[in-house]
């Protein structure tokens, strides 16, 4: 764990570096990175049209590697 009296961007620094960026993402990050509004993403998961979504529980994630394929057109999904 980062100590106290670090500065808060080193702090931040050393948080990224213990733990690295998620491999699920919510919906709303999703959105932001592709340049969709999230309530049209939305729309797609619950129809079955973006594959690298995955429901939760009752919370939709996209899987980054899955989203990075998707994105290239190598995703093998229907």
């Amino acid at each position: 764990m980062p100590s106290t009296s670090a500065s808060p961007l080193t702090a931040l620094k050393q948080i990224r570096a213990e733990y690295p960026a998620p491999d699920l993402i919510s919906i709303p990050e999703t959105a932001r990175r592709i340049g969709l509004h999230a309530d049209t993403l939305y729309r797609l998961c619950r129809t079955g049209q973006f594959s690298p979504a995955i429901q939760i529980g009752g919370r939709w994630r996209v899987s980054v590697p899955r989203l990075e394929r998707y994105l290239h057109g190598e995703d093998s999904h229907p």
